[in-house]
């Protein structure tokens, strides 16, 4: 049964239009939002990314911050301090997992463009 999973994510990986369920030449086709706003589906795909991204790293700066406030107004309490620290650690392991996860969909959106 373990060899089925592992096919079938190499087949997921391996053809993009399966995850999508799309056909290859969705690039030609143009959306039209009722703002007025068009593009392909790769850009409307690309700009949710990219809005995400921005509300992920806002967040990540908030927890970051609090972080260093909780140390901050700690008094000197090893509990607070330490409850502190791991927070700005958390945030800063949740950044890179961001920075990562958009690398890896951006040059997924670029594969498929072409």
């Amino acid at each position: 049964m373990r060899w089925f999973y592992s096919l079938l994510a190499f087949a997921l990986a391996a053809f993009p239009a399966l995850v999508l369920g799309v056909s290859p030449s969705f690039n030609d086709h143009t959306i039209t939002v009722s703002t007025g706003v068009g593009g392909t589906i790769p850009v409307i795909i690309n700009n949710i990314i990219v809005i995400i991204h921005g509300l992920a790293f806002f967040v990540v700066v908030s927890v970051f911050l609090v972080g260093a406030f909780r140390m901050t107004a700690s008094g000197g309490r090893e509990s607070e301090i330490t409850k502190g620290k791991t927070l700005m650690t958390s945030s800063l392991i949740g950044l890179a997992i961001i920075t990562g996860s958009f690398m890896i969909l951006s040059t997924f959106i670029r594969f498929l463009v072409g």
